[in-house]
């Protein structure tokens, strides 16, 4: 379900069914999380609103099944339409906007780029850092840089 505000948040609306538009037909399940959507603000989709979400397929287990996106809207979540999965196996995710181009990073493992806007992804990448692959994080992009990069 999608809630909306046109008033800065004082009051808060719902009147759109998200499941009906992006959810594919065998999915056993569509979430979203752990983080929250985000609005981009360069590039040429600015404005765009993203949502990372993923799903399982009814009848696959979820070894070998890709299923971490995003949704994306381009008229103020009127409609939404489905970007593709990543190429391996993960859950819940969270994506931000830096440098000209979208991360996501998953809770298990790694993360992937988009230059395209969350229509697709890069392959897997492994971040200068190690953390725990049981927990569900989270990323913001800082407004400044710390020791020369975003």
């Amino acid at each position: 379900m999608q809630f909306y505000s046109a008033d800065n948040g004082a009051t808060w609306h719902t009147d759109n069914i998200l499941n009906g538009m992006v959810k594919p037909e065998n999915s056993r399940y569509f979430i979203t999380g752990p983080g929250q959507g985000i609005q981009l603000k360069n590039g040429s989709n600015a404005g765009r609103i993203l949502v990372p979400i993923y799903c399982q397929m009814s009848g696959v287990s979820n070894i070998g099944n890709p299923a971490t996106r995003v949704i994306y809207s381009d008229d103020g979540g009127v409609t939404w339409t489905r970007g593709e999965s990543v190429a391996n196996q993960t859950s819940e995710a969270t994506v931000t906007e830096a440098d000209g181009r979208l991360y996501m990073f998953t809770r298990h493992g790694g993360y992937y780029v988009s230059e395209d806007w969350g229509e697709t992804w890069s392959s897997v990448k492994q971040p200068d850092v190690s953390y725990d692959l049981g927990t569900q994080l989270n990323c913001i992009t800082y407004s400044k840089k710390i020791d020369g990069k975003t």
